[in-house]
């Protein structure tokens, strides 16, 4: 599965291996044609925009990839055999995005060097798209191909001129475009921003190639279409039973959901300008492409970095006992679930953690839960109903607004040979100060247990955790899910806020106070785990309560006979949180 990334997190090396990808290409000729690779698709984009019917040249066709249905199934189409064809170049690289609308200003700023995209105004002078070339590239030149830049003349590459970046799509006007929740209104509002990016680069007193029609001759057009079509996949996973295309047949041809898009059609319309027509390349018969056939980025073997994690957040009231307590899941999940619960109330006093399973088949699509008590002073285990607060979905990394990762999701199978053993789990991505929480998502050994764990930078050290009275084995092999947000507050793509934190606990059952760093609009889900362990063996879990927007408490309880005989004193542990909100 290709993983298309945030162009301002790439490496350097990644950075240099992408622009020789794009210039190699440049410098390809397929076998009997006159142009490059690279120039091919410039020169389907030139073709698409007026079409004729093949049988009949004097029916004319409308635009087949803008102002209509198809604008995102065809540029999706198109970008992913542009990344195909990088691939031939370099295995190793996949097409980043440019994060306008939800980025940062320095992440724009930062793409416009000569080691990446070159100048943002102006003739590109120097870097690896100006004429001359780069070193890194062996000082091939990058020459705009003169019978493809119909308004912008000369064979350097260029960018309109003067254009700022406050200018761009701005968060809240892009969020605003995910909250669209019909297919029609979303992509019309989305192609407007679009078109916004295309004509501020573009330019106005001075024009540049983003402008008009030929815009791949710039190769920044490509990172802003990723970006449309990141865009267009979180709306889809945001929106999983939404019509997420227009009715069929309700749209001119090419653009209904069944009809073939050019140039894969069969043959069936080809391009007005009859040099465009004996430039472009010709598909095989066979090779036909609908709308229907690109709705789903992971049947089409991509994904976007933020876009990996599809979750969903809930609280199941105050109804669980232990007795296991089913709720059933919005999505069927792909990739691997994960399951991360915390209980959110005191209603039982007694010690006890939150246990999860998934349960699939013969119509199920669900996460069990029920609160698992220890049997350490007497085996009685009826625990008062419960809050149960949970995280449910797939592996894979969590981003802010900004495209930045905050946060990684996971699931790991543990088994437990002895009390002292632990597990190390590298982290997916480096995180500065990381918050961590797990849960036993299944329930193959029946005996009670919880998860511990060590958090660095670096690595999450985890072990399942039996109570003190029981052997510290797990017969069978356990899923531990697993939830990392680094602290601070963070505002995620659809708007919610995540918090993470740390607080001091330095005796079991003694409640301390967390105050967020600012307040929810509403009681926020919330997540705790001890980070340390500073007393040897001894097991402990984290108990919540009275959470509003402004806060919770906090505890360590330590298993009931423990209690009983010295109070339950334990040393000083870190406790973390996780709270998820708006």
């Amino acid at each position: 599965m290709r993983v298309r990334r945030n162009a301002a997190l790439l490496t350097h090396q990644e950075w240099a291996r992408y622009c020789r990808a794009i210039v190699t290409l440049k410098h390809t000729f397929a076998p009997g044609s006159s142009i490059s690779v690279y120039d091919q698709f410039v020169a389907l984009h030139l073709g698409v925009t007026k079409l004729v019917d093949s049988s009949d040249p004097g029916v004319s066709r409308p635009d087949g990839a803008h102002r209509g249905a198809a604008f995102l199934a065809w540029h999706r189409e198109y970008l992913r055999r542009y990344e195909l064809a990088l691939a031939t170049v370099d295995p190793r690289v996949t097409l980043p995005y440019w994060n306008w609308g939800f980025g940062a200003p320095n992440e724009t700023d930062d793409l416009f060097t000569a080691g990446r995209m070159g100048r943002r105004d102006g003739a590109i002078t120097s870097g690896h798209f100006s004429r001359r070339g780069s070193r890194h590239t062996g000082q091939l030149g990058f020459v705009i191909h003169r019978s493809l830049s119909p308004t912008v003349t000369g064979n350097t590459l260029r960018r309109g001129t003067p254009w700022a970046t406050n200018a761009l799509p701005q968060e809240e006007t892009s969020l605003g475009v995910l909250r669209q929740t019909e297919y029609r209104s979303f992509r019309r509002a989305l192609e407007g921003e679009h078109n916004t990016v295309h004509i501020e680069v573009g330019g106005n007193e001075v024009r540049g190639h983003m402008r008009d029609s030929s815009s791949p001759n710039d190769p920044l057009f490509f990172m802003h279409h990723a970006q449309v079509d990141r865009i267009w996949a979180l709306w889809q996973r945001r929106y999983p039973g939404a019509e997420n295309y227009a009715a069929d047949g309700s749209a001119p041809f090419g653009h209904n959901l069944s009809d073939n898009m050019w140039p894969w059609d069969g043959g069936a319309s080809r391009p007005r300008r009859e040099m465009i027509a004996e430039l472009v390349p010709k598909p095989a018969s066979i090779d036909l492409v609908t709308p229907a056939d690109v709705l789903d980025t992971r049947e089409l073997g991509y994904i976007y970095d933020g876009e990996d994690a599809l979750r969903e957040l809930g609280a199941t009231g105050e109804v669980v006992t232990q007795r296991w307590y089913g709720v059933d899941l919005d999505s069927d999940y792909k990739r691997p679930t994960t399951v991360v619960a915390s209980i959110q109330t005191f209603a039982g006093s007694d010690t006890a953690a939150v246990r999860s399973k998934r349960v699939r088949g013969h119509g199920a699509n669900r996460v069990d839960f029920k609160v698992e008590e220890e049997k350490s002073a007497d085996a009685e285990t009826t625990h008062l109903p419960e809050d149960i607060a949970y995280l449910i979905g797939e592996e894979g990394l969590l981003h802010d607004a900004s495209g930045r990762v905050v946060g990684e999701i996971g699931t790991v199978i543990m088994g437990q040979s002895g009390r002292g053993r632990w597990g190390r789990i590298p982290f997916k991505y480096y995180h500065k100060a990381p918050v961590a929480v797990a849960t036993i998502s299944s329930s193959h050994d029946l005996a009670p247990a919880h998860t511990r764990m060590r958090v660095d930078v670096l690595t999450l050290r985890m072990r399942i955790e039996e109570w003190a009275y029981q052997d510290g084995q797990r017969i069978e092999a356990e899923e531990v899910s697993y939830l990392i947000v680094n602290a601070g507050r963070h505002r995620l793509l659809d708007g919610s806020v995540v918090e993470a934190g740390t607080v001091k606990a330095d005796n079991t059952h003694n409640w301390k106070t967390v105050a967020f760093s600012s307040g929810f609009l509403a009681p926020p889900i919330v997540f705790s785990h001890c980070q340390t362990v500073r007393e040897g063996l001894s097991p402990v879990v984290t108990r919540q309560r009275n959470v509003s927007a402004s806060g919770f408490e906090v505890c360590l309880q330590e298993e009931e006979k423990a209690r009983r005989e010295d109070g339950g004193r334990h040393l000083e542990e870190t406790i973390g949180y996780i709270a998820f909100g708006r």
